[in-house]
């Protein structure tokens, strides 16, 4: 069943030069070039079935928050229209909804009541929210004394008490600490199992991919893609690096910025993955072997180096860290100024990375009071990627599976 319908989905600002010109315009009085028009979504349409979690992404400024204050209805659309079947609540920013000198008790009744409440039902939910929002005491504290993670308990507590037909949510999880984290991703399953409805704004693509059933990517107000979330991420991935490429990064440049930082003894010259046959390789396969190549100069003497590396999705998910430390026979290098060029390399024997694109940080520390320093860190050294190939599995990494049907 259809709970949530965008047709033709439109809202324009006005932008005046003038204050003046805002209030004349009130009056029917406007002359040309007195105004800019700014469409923050337009040409939007579609729907939401019952029981789905839709994931919202894009740049900022694409109109995802517009989007979202056009579906719960604090602001009305200039064209089309938004068809809700049910009870919406929202978690937008932090704070609206709210009076700062009432308590939060005040402000969960009355936010209550605007949901539809009458008093006797908003005291027992009051009783659930308060118990899963864990403020105790400070719930008869006027609400400018809490801090932004508290203020976010609250608000979280009052718009899933009530078991919302439709929640939305735009980005506000990112300011509570983990464990909250935690309850929220679960009070939402919750939700879902009972049939509702999450529309989740997030520049966390993780969390995009894990939890929703569909994606929209929005760009600067328009429709770009909508389907699942392996389709429409890689849609925006795509999109980003396109951005930046027009912007006069080109991809090596781009990836080879990254930050750096260390002592200087040791310094990395030369980053490359490479084949079985050590040739230089740019798109590697699930399941093949790859080498990575760390070359580097000595500088001046430094004793107990440890060499090691990160890798990392593109939309920045740790992947795997390792280093020869850890990995072999825990033997710390003492290196002398004037052995180089010298290079390291680490071998994977089967890459088990499902089709992407990750990011190589290289790493050489040295220490023996077991506080590592940086001799040489350099984030985001090298990009690579992982072939299409492998199709039969999802995520990050590839598992031998054994399915039994009997």
């Amino acid at each position: 069943m259809t709970v949530l319908s965008a047709q033709d989905l439109g809202k324009c600002y006005e932008i005046y030069h003038h204050p003046l010109q805002r209030v004349w315009s009130k009056f029917g009085g406007r002359k040309p070039g007195e105004r800019d028009v700014l469409w923050a979504v337009r040409h939007l349409y579609f729907d939401v079935e019952s029981g789905a979690t839709v994931g919202i992404v894009g740049p900022n400024g694409a109109g995802k928050s517009t989007l979202l204050r056009l579906l719960v209805g604090i602001t009305h659309p200039t064209e089309g229209a938004v068809y809700v079947q049910g009870r919406v609540t929202g978690i937008l920013e932090l704070g609206i909804g709210f009076h700062p000198e009432f308590s939060g008790r005040d402000n969960a009744l009355m936010n209550l009541a605007l949901q539809g409440f009458d008093r006797d039902h908003s005291e027992q939910l009051l009783v659930e929210a308060t118990d899963f929002s864990g403020l105790g005491k400070f719930l008869d504290r006027p609400l400018k004394t809490y801090s932004t993670g508290m203020q976010l308990r609250l608000a979280f507590a009052v718009a899933t008490c009530g078991n919302p037909d439709v929640l939305v949510i735009d980005e506000a999880l990112a300011v509570g600490d983990t464990a909250f984290q935690h309850r929220c991703l679960s009070r939402m399953a919750e939700l879902k199992q009972k049939g509702a409805t999450v529309i989740l704004v997030s520049h966390d693509l993780t969390t995009v991919r894990h939890m929703c059933s569909q994606v929209l990517l929005l760009d600067a107000g328009q429709p770009k893609a909508m389907g699942t979330p392996d389709e429409v991420l890689d849609t925006y991935l795509k999109m980003v690096r396109e951005t930046e490429q027009r912007m006069g990064l080109s991809e090596r440049e781009d990836v080879t910025s990254g930050a750096r930082w260390g002592s200087g003894e040791v310094c990395f010259t030369e980053i490359e993955a490479l084949n079985d046959d050590g040739q230089p390789l740019v798109m590697a396969d699930t399941g093949q072997p790859i080498c990575f190549r760390l070359r580097y100069n000595v500088q001046s003497a430094v004793k107990g180096v440890v060499f090691g590396i990160g890798i990392y999705r593109s939309d920045g998910a740790y992947v795997h860290g390792s280093n020869h430390y850890w990995r072999d026979s825990g033997e710390r290098l003492n290196l002398e100024a004037g052995d180089s060029p010298q290079e390291v390399m680490c071998k994977i024997p089967r890459l088990t990375l499902l089709p992407g694109t990750y990011d190589l940080s290289v790493y050489a520390y040295h220490g023996y009071d077991d506080v590592p320093r940086p001799v040489d860190h350099w984030e985001r050294a090298l990009r690579f990627k992982v072939s299409e190939k492998e199709t039969g599995q999802h995520g990050i990494v590839y598992m031998d599976t054994d399915w039994n049907l009997k």
